[in-house]
């Protein structure tokens, strides 16, 4: 088990959602994200961040439209047996849809139904899609870190 500062949590969050809502973060939480960072890895070589499990595979396109998802709809945890259990661009999917009720998948493969009325947004995707944006964050300041300690490597073997 990772024992990570509670600091630390508290920067990386602020680091992220700012990143998330496009703002640059202040240099002096970038600073010290990074000094926890090393911190913790000089404690700890062996612990991983991040987690390297996959959730599983999600589309990052609505098989109709081809479009990235925006608002994502499923019939998947549907108690109709009948029910597909692909996720698709709610927009597209009822204007396929158009005046009826029920229509056959439109994935050429699936034999299962699409019903209106089972449609419900695809919080799993939803959370997928935010948690991978997350790690890619993580990821992208870590490499950020990394570089500034190389950098600094390199600096003190220079003047060595």
């Amino acid at each position: 088990e990772i024992n990570i500062d509670s600091q630390y949590l508290k920067v990386v969050n602020k680091f992220v959602k700012l990143k998330l809502q496009g703002n640059q973060s202040d240099e002096k939480d970038i600073s010290r994200l990074a000094r926890f960072y090393l911190k913790n890895e000089k404690e700890n070589d062996e612990d991983e961040l991040l987690l390297d499990e996959e959730i599983g595979v999600f589309p990052t396109k609505c098989p109709i439209s081809q479009m990235p998802f925006e608002n994502p709809v499923t019939q998947r945890f549907s108690k109709n047996r009948k029910a597909c259990v692909h996720t698709f661009e709610k927009a597209f999917i009822l204007r396929l849809m158009h005046n009826k009720d029920t229509i056959e998948c439109p994935i050429a493969a699936c034999k299962k139904k699409v019903y209106k009325s089972s449609l419900h947004p695809d919080y799993e995707f939803l959370h997928h899609s935010r948690y991978k944006k997350f790690r890619d964050h993580i990821t992208d300041a870590l490499e950020y870190f990394n570089n500034i300690r190389n950098e600094e490597k390199e600096i003190l073997d220079f003047a060595e």
